[in-house]
């Protein structure tokens, strides 16, 4: 029985359930499908704002950059275009070196440093956000 003045009064709400721990094989495998189904909706409606920055930052990088290099003066231009990406490669694989190219194996080791600080970077943020 409620006690007095209380009679009136609407019972509190019970806290939420705790979601269960799986627990078979079965279950664990219906709950990845389903996240996966989920992240694909996502990905194919375009709800992916991660997916946008990464797209929109590759295009840029890829696209936009050197546009904006070749825009300075001829000397800069040349000192920065030797070590982006496109040249580094063409460097790295080209049989006769240009005046504004790096060496093969110098080339070579600057790819696997952009690398190296992409996989840095991405581990951080990696971290950070999906801790």
């Amino acid at each position: 029985k409620p006690a007095e003045g209380e009679a009136g009064k609407l019972p509190a709400k019970a806290p939420p359930k705790a979601k269960a721990a799986p627990e078979s094989e079965a279950d664990v495998a219906a709950a990845w499908t389903k996240s996966l189904a989920e992240r694909d909706r996502a990905i194919a409606s375009g709800n992916f704002p991660g997916a946008r920055g990464a797209i929109s930052a590759f295009l840029g990088i890829l696209l936009v950059v050197p546009i904006i290099v070749r825009a300075l003066p001829t000397s800069l231009a040349n000192e920065i275009e030797r070590f982006m990406p496109d040249h580094i490669g063409a460097a790295v694989v080209s049989l006769h070196m240009g005046q504004y190219s790096l060496a093969p194996w110098t080339g070579l080791v600057v790819l696997c440093g952009y690398a190296v600080a992409l996989l840095v970077i991405g581990g951080v943020l990696l971290v950070r956000r999906d801790a």
